[in-house]
């Protein structure tokens, strides 16, 4: 009887060291998937993207940095090739994938940026004019209260703020922490194109922030 008892430990310590096993391998491959899924959105290859998705990838998975594909086209694709043929078409069928998977365009990752955050401080106008199109929204801030507007106005991206500011003239108005405006934020960041652009476009050069700093203060103090 001891014996049968032993025999059934042992059988059922076995299958439980199968289960596990197949556990960790199925979670290895899942990961594995994942990365190439990712990596993929990086490099702007949309067969690494279709053939994950076949295979059952989850379309709404993140890096460690909860950064979806959306985040990861909007970091990586650099904004120098974004015009050129090859990428004019990818930008074109992933955000058909976008639109198929219902993938989050205002995610916010570990900071709170979303991918328009991410292309705002790079400057990337092709995929901007995508975002904005699939519903982007400028007005969204991070964790610093920076809403896609005043990182490109504070890293001097002068095209990007052209192009939300003709999407949303409004959205120039929108205060930052200590009620910074656009201007302060780019008088901050020495950014002389993103002050021109804002100038042109009616920026108050005179409004106080909470302090009672104007813009041409900020630019005293970082001069």
């Amino acid at each position: 009887e001891k014996e049968k008892e032993k025999e059934k430990e042992k059988e059922k310590e076995k299958e439980m060291g199968d289960s596990s096993k197949e556990e960790a391998a199925k979670k290895k491959k899942n990961y594995a998937l994942e990365q190439a899924y990712l990596h993929s959105a990086r490099q702007g290859r949309m067969d690494g993207l279709i053939s994950a998705l076949t295979q059952g990838i989850d379309p709404h998975v993140t890096d460690s940095k909860q950064r979806n594909i959306a985040h990861q086209l909007a970091f990586y694709l650099p904004a120098s090739s974004s015009n050129n043929k090859n990428n004019k078409m990818f930008l074109k069928e992933i955000f058909y994938l976008f639109e198929t998977h219902k993938i989050d365009v205002n995610a916010g990752d570990y900071q709170g940026d979303t991918p328009l955050h991410l292309c705002a401080r790079k400057g990337n106008v092709p995929v901007i004019t995508h975002l904005l199109k699939f519903g982007a929204k400028m007005d969204i801030t991070n964790h610093e209260q920076f809403n896609p507007f005043h990182v490109a106005a504070e890293c001097n991206s002068s095209d990007a703020l052209k192009l939300m500011y003709h999407s949303n003239p409004k959205i120039m108005a929108t205060e930052g922490p200590d009620g910074w405006s656009s201007l302060h934020f780019a008088c901050s960041g020495e950014a002389l194109l993103s002050v021109v652009v804002l100038l042109d476009r009616g920026a108050d050069a005179s409004r106080p922030d909470n302090d009672g700093n104007t813009p041409l203060h900020i630019s005293c103090i970082q001069a």
